[in-house]
């Protein structure tokens, strides 16, 4: 009563394939991996921080960097001092500045 469904493998035309010579293993493909990314320095204890990002046009970027290699700086290090100015124009205390770690 039930019958076996017909196979629609048996239809298709496939010769046995003659003697095939072994195949030859693919070439590895060689990746370059870049070093893993240094994880960002830890605030020293006691000193809360808020992380923010900001948006420099790319000429001023440049100078910024210019300013920061002949200072023997880093850039963020122009950007802190760029901070503690606007604080202390306008007659607050603060400074953007963190105190060194103790050794």
């Amino acid at each position: 009563m039930s019958q076996k469904r017909p196979s629609i493998i048996d239809t298709l035309d496939i010769a046995p394939e003659a003697e095939a010579e072994p195949a030859t293993p693919a070439k590895p493909k060689v990746v370059k991996m870049r070093a893993p990314k240094a994880a960002p320095e830890a605030a020293p204890e006691g000193i809360e921080v808020h992380r923010t990002s900001i948006y420099v046009p790319l000429p001023a970027h440049e100078r910024l960097r210019e300013i920061a290699f002949v200072e023997r700086k880093k850039v963020h290090d122009l950007i802190m001092e760029g901070i503690d100015a606007v604080i202390a124009k306008r007659g607050h205390s603060e400074t953007a500045k963190r105190k060194p770690k103790a050794s």
